[in-house]
């Protein structure tokens, strides 16, 4: 049984996935982008808050906890400062009218670089200069209107995840598709790589596949990981480097796996959906919280637990 060690409670909506970078946490209510700092003592501290003027689709760490990226409707892509929120820069992207828009989701890597997918382009962008490259993908694998909700990649391919169910690996310097994989119930929202193995992860989608990847033009399908996820919001797993796999339920428990499926550890960890687990050093830190269309008083929390 994991040991709880501290908690936030969200007092405006309700908290969206958490993205930890030693030692601050970044997360979200609605319009509200937070961040919070964790103690020696694993205390939760809130640092900063401040008021988007628009949805927010996604926010993540550029590298370490010092900047962070936020993705905002109809805005660049804009890196800011942690401690001050203070805008540092900022990355436009065009359509062919000339008019901004905004990606979904993006991945940092490499501490200095971040990649993003608009329709059928893959766009790579150098944090600090904000040079930008970008691979325009065939219009018979991606339409310029297709959604991506997931990407991730390593140092050869990249793999975007789609809200057609399907995960497309692309050859990072040709931009090719080497191969597309099947089998989510729902569409893509989260993709991990660790080494050559891939963890994917779909909207109300009873299971996480796991996929080798040491042929990316044949991927094998190695496991299912039976989860319950029965909300269209986000609800993000996470992979260690032993290949752990953690994921939280709608019924409020977490969960731990090993590659083989065998369950590690299973404990019951807050009241709602845990919309988001991440190792923690020696812990676990989880979120939880979804939209409710009836009154219900169940509260939304960040919370760290020790294993």
């Amino acid at each position: 049984m994991a040991r709880l060690v501290s908690e936030a409670q969200a007092n405006f909506e309700f908290f969206s996935p958490v993205k930890y970078s030693e030692p601050n946490i970044l997360v979200r209510q609605g319009l509200m982008i937070e961040i919070f700092a964790v103690s020696l003592s694993k205390e939760i501290i809130k640092k900063v808050q401040y008021q988007e003027s628009n949805t927010i689709y996604d926010y993540l760490w550029a590298g370490s906890s010092e900047f962070y990226l936020s993705l905002i409707k109809d805005h660049p892509i804009s890196l800011r400062k942690t401690s001050t929120t203070k805008l540092i820069q900022k990355y436009p992207i065009y359509n062919h009218l000339c008019e901004i828009k905004s990606p979904y989701t993006a991945c940092a890597y490499d501490n200095s670089k971040f990649l993003t997918t608009l329709g059928n382009t893959v766009y790579e962008y150098d944090i600090e200069t904000a040079n930008s490259s970008k691979k325009v993908i065939s219009q018979d694998i991606l339409r310029q209107r297709s959604v991506i909700n997931a990407i991730c990649c390593n140092k050869n391919l990249v793999f975007l995840g789609s809200f057609n169910r399907l995960v497309y690996i692309i050859d990072r310097r040709s931009g090719k598709m080497l191969s597309a994989l099947e089998g989510q119930e729902g569409g893509v929202i989260q993709c991990i790589i660790e080494g050559n193995y891939l963890y994917v992860g779909g909207r109300k989608d009873s299971q996480i596949l796991l996929w080798d990847l040491r042929n990316p033009s044949l991927p094998v399908n190695l496991f299912s990981f039976p989860r319950t996820h029965n909300t269209f919001q986000k609800i993000l797993f996470d992979v260690n480097t032993n290949l752990d796999l953690l994921i939280g339920n709608n019924d409020g428990t977490i969960v731990k796996y090993n590659s083989s499926g065998e369950v590690l550890k299973n404990f019951y960890g807050h009241f709602d959906a845990v919309n988001s687990v991440q190792f923690f050093q020696a812990g676990i830190i989880s979120s939880s919280g979804q939209r409710h269309y009836e009154r219900v008083s169940l509260p939304s929390l960040i919370r760290i637990f020790d294993e």
